[in-house]
Parts: structure tokens; C-alpha cells; sequence
């Protein structure tokens, strides 16, 4: 025994048809837009191709485990740059795209996901109030605020065989943001 098939009606659409129509968008201050794009007058600078191929740059680091209750103790926060996830070089010798980098063990990552890392910062902030009041009786009550910048992730780099690797590390945690 086979099933009845129902056929479509010709009121009945299939969404596969036709696409919806999309409506026009119109800038008003683009709309009469008669400039052309021109392309870049200078290629790619040796010193910005030099950049890039600074950060591309293999690491060997430790990322140190943490007792703070707010982070998480096996793996960093998610890292990210330009939409890649941050890799790590397997024991095969294949790049895995992570984005959570373990903690506790060490690992060869590149540059520009180290400077991630070492930008992570948080801010911990503490009140206390101190009574004021001079021997007469007079004053009152001070608020004070402590603030405290702090890495999110600890690390130490194990390995850089850039001559220039050390330099960068100290300019970069010197940076507050």
C-alpha cells in the first residue's frame, strides 16, 4: 500500500520559486556619487610587510593557571584575530584553530595571538572608608577607590628567537590598554 501524495495547487508557492524582492536602498548623500576608487598610490611598505611577518612569528609559551574564581582554570578566554581563531602547532606539526588556548602546558603559538594575550587586561577595584575624625572630634568619614590593572592570563614566553621578541613583550605590558 503505498501513501497519497499531495500535489500543490496552483494557489500553493514553494519557497524554492522565487526569491523575495529586495527593496533598494538609496543613501541620499550617496545617491548622485559620481567619484571613482582609486587604487593605493604606494605598495605595501617593507616596514608594514616587515610588521606582518613579525607577527606571524612562532612562540613557545606557558600560560599559567589561575586560582581567580572569574577565570576559567584549563583554557583562556576566547582569541581572535581578524577572525581566526588562535592556533596552535600540533605535535604532527599541523596548525589547529583553537581560540581557547590551553593553560598549564606548553605551547607554540604565534605572535599576534601572544599579543592578545599579553593586551587581556581587567580591572579590580576596591573601596574602603576611613574615619577622618581629628582629636577635637571634628571630620568625618573618606571614601577611597583602589583601582588595580591586572593581565587576565599570566604567561611567560619559553621560547622567541627574534632578537627583537624581548623588546616587544616589555613595550607591549607596559601599555595600559
Amino acid at each position: 500500500m503505498t501513501a497519497p501524495v499531495r500535489r500543490m495547487t496552483k494557489q500553493e508557492r514553494d519557497s524554492r520559486e522565487h526569491s523575495p524582492a529586495q527593496p533598494q536602498i538609496l543613501r541620499p548623500d550617496q545617491s548622485n556619487r559620481t567619484e571613482t576608487i582609486l587604487p593605493m598610490a604606494r605598495p605595501l611598505m617593507k616596514d608594514e610587510a616587515d610588521a606582518l611577518a613579525f607577527n606571524e612569528e612562532v612562540l613557545r609559551i606557558l600560560i599559567h593557571r589561575s586560582d581567580d574564581e572569574d577565570l576559567a582554570s584549563n583554557v583562556t578566554d576566547f582569541i581572535a584575530v581578524n577572525g581566526i581563531k588562535a592556533e596552535v602547532i600540533m605535535h604532527n606539526g599541523q596548525w589547529l584553530a583553537l581560540g581557547y588556548l590551553p593553560k598549564g602546558i606548553p605551547i607554540y603559538t604565534k605572535r599576534k595571538y601572544v599579543e592578545q594575550l599579553a593586551r587581556a587586561k581587567m580591572d579590580k577595584i576596591k573601596t574602603r572608608v576611613e574615619d577622618i575624625t581629628d582629636s577635637a572630634g571634628a571630620g568625618g568619614k573618606e571614601n577611597h577607590v583602589d583601582r588595580f590593572t591586572k593581565a587576565v592570563s599570566a604567561f611567560s614566553v619559553l621560547e622567541d628567537k627574534n632578537p627583537k621578541g624581548g623588546e616587544w613583550l616589555s613595550r607591549l605590558l607596559m601599555q595600559r590598554w
